[in-house]
């Protein structure tokens, strides 16, 4: 295919598309970017793992130093702060409005026996009245995996929960605990989410 190679710069005054009616590239007149229908592309959000009594013996949650990981021995309670870790994530102005959040966590898969891990979470929107119910997940890790588990100690992903929310900068809460009692600890490595991005930011500081 040949290409006109300029010389020059170009000057719009208006704004210009590239792709087909519904999955598109939008230039806009001030040089802004935004993408429309599968143009949209992904990135990860991410944030440490904090418990309140990790190297501790109090609770189902403890620093595996030797493996740079979080363990989760079995029967957790997600109401016990002791056997919960915690984070929040606050999603980014390049993430398109409206579109879920998609938790996962990275672990370390010793066998295909079922494990079971909840998840607790609530949505607080900016500008709004604080949200202080929460919503729980209960999520066989086990169930539909990225990949399938033959032998050994896989590095493995599991999805967690989709959680839609609003707008820009809201933030997203989440409790995380082991709820199953099978035997052996099992080590996370991180929990982070997946999003779906529509342009490099926002326009304003606080409206997309």
């Amino acid at each position: 295919m040949l290409r006109e190679i300029y010389t020059g710069a170009l000057s719009l005054t208006g704004p210009m598309s590239i792709g087909g009616d519904t999955d598109y590239t939008l230039f806009d007149a001030d040089g802004s970017i935004r993408h429309y229908g599968d143009a949209t592309i992904w990135d990860d959000i991410q944030n440490s793992l904090v418990g309140r009594s990790l190297s501790s013996t109090a609770g189902k949650v403890d620093y595996d130093w030797a493996e740079n990981a979080i363990s989760f021995d079995p029967s957790g309670d997600i109401d016990v702060q002791n056997d919960c870790v915690i984070f929040n994530l606050q999603m980014p102005h390049a993430r398109k409005d409206g579109t879920a959040v998609r938790l996962h966590m990275h672990w370390e898969q010793i066998d295909a026996v079922a494990r079971e891990f909840t998840v607790r979470y609530r949505v607080q929107e900016q500008g709004a009245a604080k949200q202080a119910s929460w919503t729980d997940a209960v999520v066989d890790i086990t169930a539909s995996p990225a990949f399938v588990y033959s032998s050994g100690t896989l590095n493995q992903i599991t999805g967690l929960v989709n959680i839609t929310v609003p707008d820009l900068s809201d933030v997203v809460q989440f409790r995380v605990t082991r709820t199953d009692a099978i035997a052996n600890p099992i080590r996370v490595t991180f929990i982070d989410a997946h999003i779906e991005m529509d342009s490099e930011g926002s326009r304003q500081e606080y409206v997309k």
